[in-house]
């Protein structure tokens, strides 16, 4: 925490199943005192999978708070004392019915750090083979699985019909990485 902020208390607003929104005091280098809302939620995890052939595991879900279908690659919440590997690993498997060989994360990233206070792992999978049947969530509508070559994804960027946010900082990611490796 930086020096100039002492953390003075904290109050819950309001809560929701996925989500606790609290109201935080500091008291800043001038002597004054100011409250700010933060989010306190899960912490995340996205799989990127691709399988032996090079093809990127994607799925179309229906998502709630755009009241639309979203093409995602799988990912959700990482459940307590569970390793962000083994959660997106577990995602995967839930949302498509493939299994990886090999899983590694390669970034942890903060959401929004203005107000969220969870991170986002972002996992890369490799020797991604089907296993079995899907295992969704109770209230999961994931409509399709989608394999797709690289330029299929890139094109779906670029066209703008993946508008999910964090998609683009997984892609960025795997990009980032597979320049390094």
């Amino acid at each position: 925490m930086s020096a100039n902020w002492i953390f003075k208390g904290r109050k819950k607003v309001a809560f929701a199943r996925i989500l606790s929104i609290f109201e935080d005091t500091y008291l800043y280098r001038n002597n004054r005192e100011a409250s700010f809302v933060t989010v306190d939620t899960s912490d995340w995890a996205t799989i990127l999978p691709i399988t032996d052939d090079g093809k990127f595991i994607m799925v179309e879900q229906y998502r709630f708070g755009s009241k639309s279908v979203s093409l995602e690659f799988p990912g959700g919440a990482i459940d307590a004392n569970e390793d962000p590997a083994q959660a997106a690993a577990r995602e995967l498997e839930e949302e498509t019915g493939y299994t990886p060989n090999h899983v590694q994360t390669i970034s942890v990233q903060n959401p929004n750090p203005a107000f969220m206070t969870n991170t986002f792992n972002i996992v890369l999978a490799t020797g991604c083979t089907p296993a079995g049947e899907t295992k969704f969530d109770e209230f999961e509508d994931i409509s399709a699985i989608k394999l797709l070559t690289y330029d299929e994804v890139v094109n779906y960027f670029a066209t703008n019909k993946i508008t999910h946010s964090l998609m683009y900082s997984v892609f960025l990611a795997y990009l980032l990485h597979t320049k390094q490796t």
